[in-house]
Protein backbone atom coordinates (compact mmCIF):
# COMPACT_ATOMS: atom_id res chain seq x y z
CA UNK A 1 0.00 0.00 0.00
CA UNK A 2 1.56 3.66 -0.94
CA UNK A 3 1.67 5.83 2.14
CA UNK A 4 0.46 9.52 1.87
CA UNK A 5 3.89 11.12 0.85
CA UNK A 6 4.04 8.67 -1.99
CA UNK A 7 0.23 9.30 -3.20
CA UNK A 8 1.19 12.86 -3.22
CA UNK A 9 4.01 12.96 -5.33
CA UNK A 10 2.06 10.92 -8.12
CA UNK A 11 -1.02 13.53 -7.78
CA UNK A 12 1.74 16.45 -7.79
CA UNK A 13 3.75 14.39 -11.04
CA UNK A 14 0.04 14.12 -12.74
CA UNK A 15 -0.67 17.88 -12.38
CA UNK A 16 2.84 18.70 -13.50
CA UNK A 17 2.10 16.73 -16.94
CA UNK A 18 -1.78 18.54 -17.07
CA UNK A 19 -1.22 21.65 -15.30
CA UNK A 20 0.33 25.36 -16.27
CA UNK A 21 3.70 26.46 -15.03
CA UNK A 22 2.38 28.30 -11.80
CA UNK A 23 3.81 25.57 -9.53
CA UNK A 24 6.99 24.43 -11.72
CA UNK A 25 9.40 25.84 -9.68
CA UNK A 26 7.77 24.34 -6.69
CA UNK A 27 7.70 21.13 -7.58
CA UNK A 28 11.52 21.17 -9.22
CA UNK A 29 12.48 22.11 -5.86
CA UNK A 30 10.32 19.86 -3.89
CA UNK A 31 11.45 16.77 -6.07
CA UNK A 32 12.71 15.12 -3.59
CA UNK A 33 11.36 16.65 -0.89
CA UNK A 34 8.15 17.87 0.83
CA UNK A 35 6.96 20.84 2.04
CA UNK A 36 5.97 21.56 5.43
CA UNK A 37 3.42 24.36 6.19
CA UNK A 38 3.55 25.18 10.05
CA UNK A 39 0.33 27.14 10.93
CA UNK A 40 0.62 28.52 14.54
CA UNK A 41 -2.80 29.44 15.96
CA UNK A 42 -4.27 30.68 19.40
CA UNK A 43 -8.30 30.76 19.87
CA UNK A 44 -9.31 29.75 16.39
CA UNK A 45 -11.47 27.06 16.85
CA UNK A 46 -14.20 28.59 14.97
CA UNK A 47 -12.22 29.00 11.76
CA UNK A 48 -9.34 26.43 11.99
CA UNK A 49 -10.42 23.53 10.56
CA UNK A 50 -11.76 25.89 7.09
CA UNK A 51 -8.22 27.42 7.06
CA UNK A 52 -6.73 23.93 7.36
CA UNK A 53 -8.93 22.52 4.78
CA UNK A 54 -8.28 25.61 2.25
CA UNK A 55 -4.50 25.31 2.34
CA UNK A 56 -4.95 21.56 1.65
CA UNK A 57 -7.09 22.14 -1.30
CA UNK A 58 -4.78 24.88 -2.65
CA UNK A 59 -1.96 22.27 -2.55
CA UNK A 60 -3.59 18.89 -2.63
CA UNK A 61 -2.33 17.75 -6.53
CA UNK A 62 0.22 20.27 -6.77
CA UNK A 63 3.15 19.38 -4.63
CA UNK A 64 3.83 17.33 -1.63
CA UNK A 65 3.26 18.72 1.35
CA UNK A 66 2.25 18.58 5.39
CA UNK A 67 0.54 20.45 7.40
CA UNK A 68 1.52 20.80 11.00
CA UNK A 69 -1.37 23.07 12.62
CA UNK A 70 -0.27 24.56 16.23
CA UNK A 71 -2.62 24.71 19.01
CA UNK A 72 -0.64 27.77 21.54
CA UNK A 73 -2.75 26.48 24.52
CA UNK A 74 -5.42 27.82 23.45
CA UNK A 75 -8.88 27.96 25.96
CA UNK A 76 -11.24 27.45 23.03
CA UNK A 77 -13.03 24.48 21.25
CA UNK A 78 -10.02 24.52 18.75
CA UNK A 79 -8.19 21.50 19.48
CA UNK A 80 -11.14 19.53 19.22
CA UNK A 81 -11.52 20.92 15.33
CA UNK A 82 -7.72 19.96 14.32
CA UNK A 83 -8.53 16.74 16.12
CA UNK A 84 -11.63 16.38 13.86
CA UNK A 85 -9.65 17.50 10.41
CA UNK A 86 -6.65 15.57 11.34
CA UNK A 87 -8.55 12.06 11.15
CA UNK A 88 -9.70 13.00 7.55
CA UNK A 89 -6.80 14.17 6.09
CA UNK A 90 -3.89 12.36 6.62
CA UNK A 91 -1.17 15.10 6.05
CA UNK A 92 -2.28 17.16 8.89
CA UNK A 93 -0.05 16.48 11.67
CA UNK A 94 -1.48 18.58 14.78
CA UNK A 95 1.00 19.34 17.49
CA UNK A 96 -1.03 20.77 20.92
CA UNK A 97 0.86 23.26 23.50
CA UNK A 98 -0.41 23.27 26.86
CA UNK A 99 -0.10 26.74 28.17
CA UNK A 100 -0.03 29.57 26.13
CA UNK A 101 3.51 30.67 25.26
CA UNK A 102 3.33 32.60 22.01
CA UNK A 103 4.12 32.38 18.64
CA UNK A 104 7.73 31.86 18.79
CA UNK A 105 7.68 28.79 21.18
CA UNK A 106 4.69 27.78 18.50
CA UNK A 107 6.72 27.84 15.88
CA UNK A 108 9.41 26.12 17.48
CA UNK A 109 7.15 22.99 18.50
CA UNK A 110 5.91 22.57 14.69
CA UNK A 111 9.53 22.94 13.53
CA UNK A 112 10.59 20.07 15.62
CA UNK A 113 7.54 18.34 13.88
CA UNK A 114 8.40 19.16 10.68
CA UNK A 115 10.05 16.75 7.99
CA UNK A 116 9.86 18.79 5.19
CA UNK A 117 12.91 20.00 2.81
CA UNK A 118 11.25 23.58 2.69
CA UNK A 119 9.02 25.17 5.64
CA UNK A 120 6.37 27.45 5.06
CA UNK A 121 5.61 29.52 8.22
CA UNK A 122 2.15 30.29 7.68
CA UNK A 123 -0.33 32.31 10.18
CA UNK A 124 -3.25 30.29 11.11
CA UNK A 125 -5.49 33.00 10.78
CA UNK A 126 -4.76 33.21 7.19
CA UNK A 127 -4.43 36.88 7.02
CA UNK A 128 -1.86 36.73 4.18
CA UNK A 129 -2.89 34.20 1.23
CA UNK A 130 -1.07 30.80 0.58
CA UNK A 131 -1.95 31.78 -3.05
CA UNK A 132 1.63 33.83 -2.67
CA UNK A 133 3.67 30.59 -2.06
CA UNK A 134 3.88 29.40 -6.04
CA UNK A 135 5.52 32.92 -6.70
CA UNK A 136 8.09 32.66 -3.50
CA UNK A 137 9.39 29.17 -4.77
CA UNK A 138 9.62 31.34 -8.09
CA UNK A 139 12.11 33.69 -6.12
CA UNK A 140 13.95 31.19 -4.80
CA UNK A 141 14.71 29.68 -7.66
CA UNK A 142 15.10 32.45 -9.57
CA UNK A 143 17.13 34.00 -7.03
CA UNK A 144 18.68 31.63 -5.77
CA UNK A 145 17.57 32.62 -2.30
CA UNK A 146 17.31 30.49 0.71
CA UNK A 147 14.67 32.83 2.58
CA UNK A 148 11.74 34.48 1.12
CA UNK A 149 9.73 36.78 3.11
CA UNK A 150 6.44 37.90 2.19
CA UNK A 151 5.88 42.41 2.39
CA UNK A 152 2.83 44.12 2.47
CA UNK A 153 4.76 47.35 1.65
CA UNK A 154 5.93 45.69 -1.94
CA UNK A 155 4.72 47.46 -5.12
CA UNK A 156 2.47 44.70 -5.98
CA UNK A 157 0.82 44.10 -2.63
CA UNK A 158 -2.97 45.84 -2.41
CA UNK A 159 -3.89 46.84 0.82
CA UNK A 160 -6.34 48.18 2.41
CA UNK A 161 -5.03 49.76 6.10
CA UNK A 162 -6.25 52.27 8.47
CA UNK A 163 -4.19 55.02 8.61
CA UNK A 164 -2.70 54.99 12.32
CA UNK A 165 -1.55 51.11 11.36
CA UNK A 166 0.38 52.41 8.69
CA UNK A 167 2.02 55.18 10.89
CA UNK A 168 2.55 52.45 13.48
CA UNK A 169 4.34 50.35 10.70
CA UNK A 170 6.04 53.25 9.61
CA UNK A 171 7.93 53.81 12.65
CA UNK A 172 8.75 50.38 14.18
CA UNK A 173 10.12 49.78 10.50
CA UNK A 174 12.59 52.86 11.03
CA UNK A 175 13.68 51.23 14.78
CA UNK A 176 14.02 47.94 13.44
CA UNK A 177 16.59 49.61 10.29
CA UNK A 178 18.50 52.08 12.85
CA UNK A 179 18.77 49.07 15.31
CA UNK A 180 20.09 45.63 12.98
CA UNK A 181 19.85 47.10 9.02
CA UNK A 182 17.67 44.40 7.74
CA UNK A 183 17.14 44.08 4.06
CA UNK A 184 13.37 43.55 3.95
CA UNK A 185 10.55 46.17 3.86
CA UNK A 186 8.57 44.11 6.68
CA UNK A 187 9.91 41.64 9.93
CA UNK A 188 6.49 40.46 10.63
CA UNK A 189 4.81 39.37 7.92
CA UNK A 190 2.49 36.18 8.53
CA UNK A 191 4.04 33.94 5.24
CA UNK A 192 7.32 33.32 5.58
CA UNK A 193 9.48 30.34 3.02
CA UNK A 194 12.54 28.84 4.47
CA UNK A 195 15.03 25.91 3.19
CA UNK A 196 15.23 23.23 6.60
CA UNK A 197 18.90 24.21 6.74
CA UNK A 198 18.53 27.42 7.34
CA UNK A 199 15.69 27.23 10.73
CA UNK A 200 17.93 24.13 11.52
CA UNK A 201 20.70 27.03 12.00
CA UNK A 202 18.33 29.52 13.11
CA UNK A 203 16.39 27.75 15.85
CA UNK A 204 19.02 26.32 18.23
CA UNK A 205 20.26 30.13 18.88
CA UNK A 206 16.90 31.92 18.99
CA UNK A 207 16.25 33.49 22.19
CA UNK A 208 12.14 33.08 22.62
CA UNK A 209 10.18 35.21 24.48
CA UNK A 210 6.78 35.02 23.32
CA UNK A 211 5.95 37.48 19.96
CA UNK A 212 9.38 38.53 20.59
CA UNK A 213 10.21 35.40 18.49
CA UNK A 214 8.88 36.83 14.83
CA UNK A 215 11.26 40.20 15.47
CA UNK A 216 13.97 38.73 16.19
CA UNK A 217 14.39 36.00 13.59
CA UNK A 218 14.58 37.53 10.32
CA UNK A 219 17.92 39.20 11.91
CA UNK A 220 19.43 35.96 12.80
CA UNK A 221 18.89 34.50 9.75
CA UNK A 222 21.19 36.06 7.48
CA UNK A 223 25.48 35.21 7.94
CA UNK A 224 26.41 36.07 4.29
CA UNK A 225 22.77 34.29 3.69
CA UNK A 226 22.29 33.21 7.34
CA UNK A 227 22.81 35.62 10.13
CA UNK A 228 22.89 39.46 9.32
CA UNK A 229 25.18 41.14 11.74
CA UNK A 230 24.73 43.53 14.34
CA UNK A 231 26.79 46.31 12.94
CA UNK A 232 24.88 48.95 14.76
CA UNK A 233 26.47 48.40 17.91
CA UNK A 234 29.81 48.28 16.21
CA UNK A 235 28.67 51.92 14.82
CA UNK A 236 28.09 52.95 18.55
CA UNK A 237 31.62 52.18 19.37
CA UNK A 238 33.18 53.84 16.74
CA UNK A 239 30.34 56.99 17.13
CA UNK A 240 32.53 57.09 21.04
CA UNK A 241 35.56 57.89 19.48
CA UNK A 242 33.87 60.81 16.81
CA UNK A 243 31.61 62.27 19.60
CA UNK A 244 34.20 64.42 21.65
CA UNK A 245 34.83 66.29 18.57
CA UNK A 246 31.64 67.67 17.55
CA UNK A 247 28.27 68.96 19.43
CA UNK A 248 26.55 67.71 16.96
CA UNK A 249 27.44 64.54 16.94
CA UNK A 250 27.62 63.99 20.33
CA UNK A 251 24.00 64.76 20.92
CA UNK A 252 22.80 62.65 17.64
CA UNK A 253 25.30 60.16 19.20
CA UNK A 254 23.62 59.81 22.63
CA UNK A 255 20.19 59.80 21.77
CA UNK A 256 20.67 57.08 19.31
CA UNK A 257 22.72 54.94 22.02
CA UNK A 258 19.49 55.89 24.92
CA UNK A 259 17.05 54.53 21.93
CA UNK A 260 19.13 51.42 21.51
CA UNK A 261 19.76 50.87 25.12
CA UNK A 262 15.79 51.67 25.54
CA UNK A 263 14.32 49.22 22.43
CA UNK A 264 16.71 46.32 23.89
CA UNK A 265 16.07 46.79 27.62
CA UNK A 266 11.94 46.60 26.93
CA UNK A 267 12.84 43.49 24.73
CA UNK A 268 14.60 41.58 27.02
CA UNK A 269 11.95 42.49 30.47
CA UNK A 270 11.71 40.30 32.76
CA UNK A 271 10.24 40.44 36.39
CA UNK A 272 13.43 39.03 37.97
CA UNK A 273 15.85 42.01 38.19
CA UNK A 274 19.11 39.36 37.13
CA UNK A 275 17.31 37.91 34.80
CA UNK A 276 16.83 40.85 33.11
CA UNK A 277 19.78 42.59 33.16
CA UNK A 278 21.47 39.32 32.23
CA UNK A 279 19.41 38.88 29.17
CA UNK A 280 20.51 42.56 27.98
CA UNK A 281 23.95 42.12 28.04
CA UNK A 282 23.92 38.69 26.29
CA UNK A 283 21.94 40.86 23.75
CA UNK A 284 24.62 43.77 23.69
CA UNK A 285 27.61 40.82 23.53
CA UNK A 286 25.60 39.22 20.83
CA UNK A 287 25.50 42.01 18.55
CA UNK A 288 29.15 42.89 19.06
CA UNK A 289 30.51 39.59 18.29
CA UNK A 290 27.88 39.02 15.29
CA UNK A 291 29.30 42.44 14.13
CA UNK A 292 32.69 41.51 14.73
CA UNK A 293 32.53 38.23 12.70
CA UNK A 294 31.17 40.06 10.06
CA UNK A 295 33.51 42.68 9.69
CA UNK A 296 36.38 39.52 9.81
CA UNK A 297 34.71 37.71 6.87
CA UNK A 298 34.57 40.85 5.23
CA UNK A 299 37.81 41.97 5.23
CA UNK A 300 39.22 38.65 4.27
CA UNK A 301 36.67 38.64 1.24
CA UNK A 302 35.24 35.05 2.43
CA UNK A 303 31.22 35.86 3.24
CA UNK A 304 29.24 32.39 2.53
CA UNK A 305 26.81 34.05 0.38
CA UNK A 306 25.24 37.11 -1.47
CA UNK A 307 21.70 38.30 -0.01
CA UNK A 308 18.89 37.59 -2.06
CA UNK A 309 16.04 40.00 -1.80
CA UNK A 310 13.35 38.72 0.26
CA UNK A 311 10.32 41.27 -0.51
CA UNK A 312 7.71 39.72 -2.46
CA UNK A 313 3.82 41.06 -2.57
CA UNK A 314 1.98 39.01 -0.01
CA UNK A 315 -1.14 40.67 0.68
CA UNK A 316 -4.78 40.77 -1.50
CA UNK A 317 -8.27 42.30 -0.30
CA UNK A 318 -9.45 41.74 -3.50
Amino acid sequence: MQNGLQLQQELASEACRGAGDAWGAAREQLACGLLSVIMPAYRLGDYIADNISHVHDLFSGQIPFEIIPVDDGSNDHMRLEMERISRDLVCIHPVYLENNTGKGAALRAGFRAASGSHILLLDGDLDLPPSQVAGFFDIMEREAADVVIGAKRHPGSILNYPLHRKILSTLYLVFVKLLIGLPVSETQPGIKLFKRPVLEWIIPRMLVKRYAFARRFPATSRRGSYIIPSLFVLGLLGGAVLAPFSPLCRILYVGVLALYAAITLLSSFSPKPHVWVLTWVGIVLTHVVYGSRFLMGFAACRMPSTVSRFDHASESTL
